[in-house]
């Protein structure tokens, strides 16, 4: 597992550091400051196997913050939570929902031209037997880029990451990439990755 959850690091600071060399490129002004503190936090979130939603969701807060400004204009970014969610109380493998939000802004957004509105939401539903986490945007299937090897690391730790937890528990995490719908407002389809985690999960590795 260690070795698997060490890839993290290494394709994460890539991608930090190649979005600071495209921004100075690009003539904008540096977010040194805020790109060292992304990459702290980086690094301690992939030190940790297990974290709670809220400090992933914070995380994600402060990917978007600093990534928003490659995708350009017209950027619209939400969370919703169902009611009464304690986000602190759900339970994941560090980083797994930001490699889905990474790749959808990365891979999907930043294609879409300027005059394009550039859709991201993140969606948790608190079910019965379950927590769904969505990340929908209106940019590509995350399958669509399937070639791309930056998008096959991540996505590689993710897959890797269910498949041993799962052999340690009956029920089943799994995640899955689709075409949501179509959005009125927008006048665009929607896609979607989704992880599903199973109430009273474990996340102990032996």
């Amino acid at each position: 597992m260690e070795n698997i959850r060490n890839r993290i690091t290494p394709h994460f600071i890539y991608n930090a550091l190649n979005h600071e060399e495209f921004a100075t490129a690009q003539g904008r002004a540096s977010q040194l400051h805020v790109l060292v503190e992304l990459l702290r936090q980086g690094q301690e979130l992939a030190g940790r196997f297990c974290i709670n939603l809220s400090d992933e969701l914070n995380f994600i807060d402060l990917y978007v913050s600093v990534e928003s400004r490659a995708v350009g204009p017209n950027f619209i970014y939400d969370k919703r939570l169902s009611d009464g969610l304690n986000p602190s109380s759900v339970m994941l493998p560090s980083m797994m929902v930001q490699i889905f939000v990474e790749n959808a802004m990365k891979h999907g957004l930043k294609g879409l031209s300027p005059d394009v509105y550039k859709k991201l939401v993140i969606r948790v539903t608190d079910r019965d037997d379950d927590t769904l986490v969505e990340v929908l945007n209106n940019g590509r299937k995350q399958g669509d880029h399937s070639s791309d090897k930056r998008v096959h690391v991540g996505l590689r730790v993710v897959s890797q990451t269910i498949q041993l937890l799962n052999e340690r528990n009956v029920g089943k995490m799994n995640y899955r990439f689709y075409e949501y719908g179509y959005d009125e407002e927008f006048k665009t389809f929607i896609y979607c990755a989704s992880l599903t985690i199973p109430k009273n999960y474990s996340f102990e590795i032996k």
